[in-house]
C-alpha cells in the first residue's frame, strides 16, 4: 500500500487550516478510506480534537522536526490517505510536509490579508514542484470579495477549487465534541465538504467508496 498524502498548508493563522484538515480526514474516512491525520502543528488542535472523538475511524500521529520525514514514510505505507495539518510558521516542517505531499491544499479566507499571506506558502509549493489547490474557506454568502479573490488567485496561476466552505458556527460546535459537520446529518456545511473532497479525489485520480452512515 502506498497512500495519498494531502498537506493542508498556510503560513497565516486564522485561515481555518486545522478545521479543514480535520474535515478532509473525516470525509475520506467516511468514504471508505483508511485515514491518518498527521498533526505537525505545535498548537496540537488535531490532537485535542482526536482525544474527544468517540470513533476509531481516523488515526492520528503528532510529530515534528527530525522525526517528520520518517514518520511520514511509515504513514504513507500503512494508510490510503494521510492528511497533514502543517504548522503555520515553522518553515522547515512546512517544507518537509509540502515535499511529501501528492497535493497541497491552501485554505484562505476571501480577504486581502489572506491573499497576501498565501504568496509565501505558494513560493514553497512552487519550489518543491507540487500540485496545489487553493480553497476559499469561511466564505460569507453573496460577498463580492469572494469573486475578486478568486480572480486574483487565477492571475497568480494558483488553481482554485470550485467548492467553497461557508462560515458557519456548526464547525466549531461539532469540533468541540470531537465530531465534524459530517456527523450532524445532512446540512449545507457537510455538502460543501463532500463536494470539495470529490473534487480533490478527481484531481488525484482516486476512487471513493460509498459514504458510511454516521453512528
Amino acid at each position: 500500500m502506498s497512500g495519498i498524502v494531502i498537506t493542508v498548508a498556510q503560513q497565516k493563522g486564522g485561515a481555518g487550516k486545522t478545521t479543514l484538515a480535520i474535515h478532509l480526514a473525516a470525509a475520506f474516512a467516511k468514504m471508505g478510506k483508511s485515514t491518518l491525520l498527521f498533526d505537525t502543528d505545535p498548537q496540537g488542535t488535531c490532537r485535542q480534537w482526536h482525544a474527544l472523538r468517540k470513533k476509531d475511524d481516523i488515526g492520528l500521529i503528532a510529530t515534528s522536526g527530525w522525526r517528520l520525514g520518517k514518520d511520514l514514510t511509515m504513514a504513507r505505507d500503512n494508510n490510503d490517505v494521510v492528511i497533514i495539518d502543517s504548522p503555520p510558521h515553522a518553515e522547515l516542517d512546512a517544507k518537509v510536509s509540502i515535499r511529501s505531499a501528492d497535493l497541497v491544499v491552501l485554505p484562505l479566507q476571501p480577504s486581502p490579508a489572506d491573499l497576501w499571506a498565501i504568496r509565501e506558502t505558494a513560493k514553497i509549493v512552487t519550489s518543491e514542484k507540487k500540485p496545489v489547490l487553493a480553497v476559499l474557506n469561511r466564505v460569507v454568502p453573496r460577498a463580492s470579495i469572494t469573486d475578486e479573490v478568486r480572480e486574483k488567485l487565477m492571475l497568480m496561476d494558483i488553481p482554485t477549487a470550485k467548492a467553497t466552505i461557508g462560515s458557519r458556527v456548526l464547525f466549531a460546535q461539532t469540533m468541540a465534541e470531537g465530531k465534524t459537520v459530517l456527523d450532524a446529518g445532512k446540512n449545507p456545511s457537510s455538502t460543501e465538504i463532500d463536494e470539495l473532497v470529490s473534487e480533490i479525489a478527481t484531481l488525484l485520480g482516486m476512487t471513493l467508496g460509498k459514504v458510511k452512515k454516521s453512528a
